[in-house]
C-alpha cells in the first residue's frame, strides 16, 4: 500500500483465458494491479512476460506511488537472458504505464524473492545456483542487488 491509499498486488497468470491486461505472452506471465484502498475498485492491471515461464514475486512502491515489481523469467523480458531462471525488476508509474524493465542473471537459476524501495534506490534479493560474485558456495546462495 502506498501513502496515497492505493493497494498493489502481483502474481502469475497461467493461460490466455485469464488475461489481465494486454497481450498474453506465454506459458505463464507476471501481473501487477492497482486498487483503490477505500473502495476496492480496480484502477489498472498489467501483464508482463515472454514466451517462456514468467512470474511476479514482489511489489513495492515509492513516495510518488510508482509500482516496482520483481520476479523470475525463463526468457528475455529485457536486457540479456543468461540461462535458467533470471531475476527481473519493472517500474510502472502511478497510472500503470511501464517505465522500464531490468533483467539480472547468471548461467544458473537466479530468482528474486523480494523488493524494497527507498530514496536511495530499489533493492531486490533472492537466491542463485550460479556465481553472482564469482564464488558459489554450493547449492543456492542468497544475493541482494541495488538498482539506482
Amino acid at each position: 500500500m502506498d501513502w496515497r491509499v492505493r493497494y498493489y498486488a502481483g502474481g502469475i497468470v497461467y493461460n490466455d483465458k485469464s488475461k489481465l491486461g494486454g497481450i498474453y505472452y506465454g506459458s505463464a506471465d507476471a501481473w501487477v494491479a492497482q486498487f483503490d484502498a477505500v473502495t476496492g475498485v480496480l484502477k489498472w492491471k498489467r501483464q508482463l512476460g515472454t514466451s517462456a515461464y514468467d512470474s511476479a514475486t514482489g511489489v513495492a512502491t515509492d513516495i510518488h506511488s510508482n509500482a516496482y515489481i520483481t520476479g523470475r523469467t525463463r526468457g528475455q523480458v529485457a536486457d540479456t537472458y543468461s540461462g535458467g531462471d533470471d531475476a527481473w525488476v519493472a517500474k510502472y508509474n502511478v497510472n500503470g504505464a511501464l517505465q522500464w524493465v531490468r533483467q539480472l542473471g547468471t548461467v544458473g537459476d537466479d530468482v528474486s524473492n523480494g523488493i524494497a524501495v527507498s530514496g536511495a534506490g530499489v533493492y531486490i534479493g533472492g537466491v542463485t545456483s550460479g556465481n553472482v560474485d564469482g564464488n558459489n558456495l554450493g547449492g543456492d546462495d542468497a544475493w541482494i542487488a541495488k538498482l539506482s
